[in-house]
Order: C-alpha cells, then structure tokens, then sequence
C-alpha cells in the first residue's frame, strides 16, 4: 500500500467535498428545505385526518340511514294492501323518511349511504306512479357501487322495471343477472327473466327458463312453485294451440 504524500494529506477527499457542499447547499437553502419538510408533515396529517373524518362522517351517514330505513318500514306497511296502520301514522312516517332523505342527500351526498338511501326513494316514488323518478334514483344507486360491484346493481332495476310493467327493459336486466354466475341475485333472476318473457307472450322461452332453474337449483324450496308455474304454461300453450286449430 502506498503511502500518501504530504499534499495529499492536505487535500479533502471527494466524499468530505459531497459532503460539505450538500451541507453549504443546505445552510444556504435553509427557509425552502424546512418549508418543504414542514408540507410533507402537513400532507401526511392532512391524510390522516381527512381518512378518520371521511369514516365520521359516513357513520353519521349509516344512522340517518338507520333512521330512513324505519320510517320506510313504517310506510311501506301502512300502504299495504289491508293495513292496520292508521293513515296518521302512515303519513307522520311518510313524511319523516322524506326529510331524513333530504337530510342526507344535503349533508352526505357523497357517501354509501345516501346511495343505499336512493333504492329506498326509488321505491317510494315507484309506488306513487312516478316511474322515471323512480327509475332515475335506482340507476344512479347502479353508477355509484364500485365496479367490482356494478353487476349486483341490475337485480334492482330489473325488479323496478318488472313493477313499472317495462317488460323488454325488465328482461334485459334481468338477462344480465343470470348470465352472472358470481350475482348473488342470480336464482331470483332466472324467476324475474321467466315472468318477463310470460308477459310478453313468449311462452316458450319462459317454459324453457324454467327448465334452466330446476336444472341448476333442484334442491330450492321453490322448486315445487317453479313447476307449477311451468305445468300452468305448458297448459296454457296447450289450450291456445288448441283453439287455434
């Protein structure tokens, strides 16, 4: 190993050169390198607590939506047919499920709950005969859910639309359930395809659909319903052709 000259000795090495140059920038730049520090502090608490205020604030959401969801309970049977609930009642229900919605479309638009709260408006305004509204509210519940979950969104328009008598808009939707085989929603669907293709006068198909059902669900405890409604179509095809001969 050879040994350093005197000069060299003197001489600072290239680290000790980074080094002290690293910290003359630094004592030089010392207002924007604390400010920089100080908005990374802030960015990473501002993180924090907009995260912890998002979850308060979707719990203040769930409640209301606790509270929505009785009054509809309420209403839902004092509309029944043959209620026992007094018509006060039914409207002192009506009219609080109105305002507990307005509350949380006002104060949480943003929130999973105002968007499980549309599925209950879009009800309520299918029962008053305002069937756009209705329809309106249950697509933009659709749009909100996440895309891993956009599909569990068609079951409820499909069921909409059957009520609103949109038999062509019902049995696409509901169309695309079935061919779901992950939707949760799927053996209900397979009925609502079924009773979509019933109304308009394609029996055929629907007989057909039926036979898929009992096929892929043969241990339901709808079953024995399944094949009553078949046998009905099978009988009621067999009486048309009948007549037309």
């Amino acid at each position: 190993m050879s040994k350093l000259t005197k000069t060299e000795l003197k001489t600072p090495d290239n680290v000790w050169k980074a080094s002290a140059a690293s910290l003359g920038w630094v004592q030089d730049h010392m207002m924007p390198v604390a400010l920089g520090f100080g908005l990374v502090i802030v960015g990473l608490i501002f993180g924090v607590y907009y995260k912890e205020t998002q979850k308060t604030k979707e719990a203040a959401a769930q409640h209301l939506y606790a509270e929505l969801a009785g009054y509809y309970q309420q209403w839902e049977l004092g509309v029944a047919k043959d209620s026992k609930v007094s018509g006060a009642e039914t409207q002192n229900a009506l009219s609080e499920m109105q305002a507990t919605y307005q509350r949380l479309q006002s104060s949480f638009p943003n929130s999973q709950a105002y968007h499980l709260a549309e599925l209950l408006e879009g009800r309520r305004l299918l029962a008053e005969g305002k069937v756009e509204e209705a329809i309106a509210k249950i697509e933009s519940f659709k749009k909100s859910l996440p895309s891993s979950f956009a599909a569990f969104g068609n079951y409820p328009l499909a069921s909409t639309y059957e009520e609103a008598k949109l038999w062509d808009k019902a049995l696409q939707a509901y169309e695309s359930v079935v061919s779901d085989e992950k939707n949760a929603f799927r053996k209900l669907a397979f009925l609502g395809k079924a009773r979509s293709l019933r109304e308009l006068g394609r029996a055929g198909e629907a007989i057909a659909v039926y036979d898929s059902y009992l096929r892929e669900f043969p241990d339901t405890p709808e079953v024995s319903q399944v094949r009553g409604l078949k046998t009905l179509l099978d009988q009621s095809g067999s009486a048309d052709k009948k007549t037309s001969e």
